[in-house]
């Protein structure tokens, strides 16, 4: 039906059409034009994208725990959303589209939770995470993409001591190949992460090969 399938876009065109729904309308109508399907299947894919990332922040923060976390946690992921669309934290479009979904979380758990230093750290550290996720859509379609989506994004993971061999001999080259997606952006860094990831902070184009460089990464990824 559509020119390109939703789920292969970048999170900054789906960012676009997301900006246009208002979820709260939409599902008081019992008939769905195509253009507002389209939009409630941008929606999902959003949430899908983000779900364990968000998932995970609540869990830091100490508000989704115990025998509830998993409801609780999606209530929480559904009011940043909803949060999101009003557009009262920033706006949700294109390159905007994380730094903005970042503010709703921290507002979100602002208003559910009363976070200890140690859990507002926990959560900003998370952060540079956060804002590498939308560079994973914007990689050609590749193993090592599938690798950081599937391995690193669905869900909270301790890859230090319990990811599989695959996963790490596969972790190196994944991190070249985000790396590369990430230098053809250097300039806009800083207004794509909201300052958490800014030029001077990632490795030189030629630097990625040196295993230091892909340490970087890791610690961006895996060790935050």
């Amino acid at each position: 039906m559509f020119r390109h399938r939703l789920e292969d876009l970048s999170t900054w065109k789906l960012a676009d059409r997301f900006y246009r729904v208002r979820l709260g309308e939409l599902r008081q109508k019992r008939r769905f034009s195509a253009r507002e399907r389209e939009s409630l299947r941008v929606l999902e894919i959003l949430v899908e994208r983000y779900a364990g990332l968000m998932s995970h922040i609540a869990s830091r923060s100490g508000m989704a725990v115990g025998r509830n976390r998993v409801e609780l946690a999606d209530r929480y992921i559904m009011r940043s959303l909803l949060k999101l669309r009003d557009g009262t934290y920033g706006s949700a479009a294109g390159v905007s589209f994380s730094a903005a979904l970042w503010n709703c979380l921290l507002a979100q758990l602002a208003a559910d939770t009363l976070m200890s230093d140690e859990q507002r750290n926990g959560v900003q550290g998370v952060k540079r995470k956060f804002m590498l996720r939308q560079f994973v859509d914007a990689m050609q379609n590749s193993h090592e993409r599938t690798l950081l989506r599937i391995a690193i994004f669905t869900v909270p993971h301790d890859l230090e001591s319990r990811t599989s061999g695959e996963i790490k001999r596969g972790l190196p080259g994944a991190c070249k190949k985000l790396h590369q997606t990430v230098v053809k952006r250097r300039n806009m860094l800083a207004q794509l992460t909201d300052n958490a990831i800014k030029y001077e902070d990632i490795p030189g184009e030629d630097d990625i090969s040196d295993e230091n460089a892909v340490e970087v990464y890791k610690d961006w990824l895996v060790r935050c």
